[in-house]
């Protein structure tokens, strides 16, 4: 069996918010949005990679864009 290894994908924006994305170790994913003060502004945890990915987009547009 083969498992994949995905390293967080961590994107930090001059207004200070960042956006993450990485896989767990239960094989789901899970993506985040964080403001510029730390706290946490909008979180998933998905079983699909595509779906993920998806959310990972969008909160990179919401960190962009604030």
């Amino acid at each position: 069996m083969w498992i994949r290894i995905m390293k967080p994908k961590v994107k930090e924006y001059r207004n200070g918010w960042s956006a993450l994305f990485e896989r767990l170790p239960n094989g789901m994913y899970w993506a985040h949005v964080r403001r510029s003060n730390g706290e946490l502004h909008d979180k998933i945890r998905c079983d699909d990679y595509q779906t993920a990915c998806d959310y990972y987009k969008s909160f990179c547009a919401i960190a962009r864009n604030n």
